[in-house]
């Protein structure tokens, strides 16, 4: 095909009618160069073409003035301890970032609210569920990993929750969820 020699795989889903060919060049490291998909109504092609596995060193180019993109490392409290509605949770997560600030999950709660705790001006945000990944990609709350990183867009203020008082002592804060104004959060480590 197109100047390759190829082994043509045939791949049929169970319980489908539909029929998959995939062409592998061998020449190219078995890269498959075209699909066929045969179904009762329709047939689809799809191939590639001008194929080189060669990259020229001048394809990708890094500017001088490149910098990669400044993200903080955030470490799991492991002695945090939360108690949701004056209930301790047993689904929750905390860590924090070396500026200070908290990422926590309470998964107690009819939605897992994420927040962002800033114990230095007494302030309560909502968070992006996927503000902390892990290294391989995963959004922290997932994993039972205890180091994150975050892009560094946390630092200023974005949502905060107006009208939630947050107490703060130099090992605890305690704030208002967002999913229910009488129930309180309070962690402590």
């Amino acid at each position: 095909m197109d100047g390759h020699e190829c082994i043509k795989i045939e791949v049929s889903p169970k319980g489908d009618a539909k029929k998959i060919y995939l062409y592998v060049a061998r020449d190219l490291k078995n890269l498959v160069i075209a699909s066929q998909v045969i179904e009762p109504k329709r047939d689809t092609v799809c191939r590639l073409r001008n194929i080189s596995l060669d990259v020229p060193d001048g394809l990708v180019d890094i500017p001088a003035g490149f910098k990669p993109i400044e993200r903080d490392r955030w470490t799991k409290v492991e002695s945090a301890k939360i108690l949701y509605k004056g209930k301790v949770s047993q689904d929750f997560g905390v860590f924090r970032a070396p500026g200070g600030e908290l990422f926590i999950w309470v998964n107690d709660e009819s939605y897992p609210w994420h927040y962002i705790v800033r114990p230095q001006q007494a302030t309560v945000e909502i968070a992006y569920e996927g503000e902390l990944v892990t290294h391989s990609g995963e959004y922290i709350w997932r994993t039972k990993q205890t180091e994150a990183t975050s892009e560094t867009d946390y630092r200023s203020l974005r949502r905060p929750l107006d009208g939630k008082p947050i107490v703060v002592t130099p090992n605890s804060v305690r704030f208002r969820a967002n999913s229910d104004d009488q129930a309180m959060i309070q962690v402590s480590w």
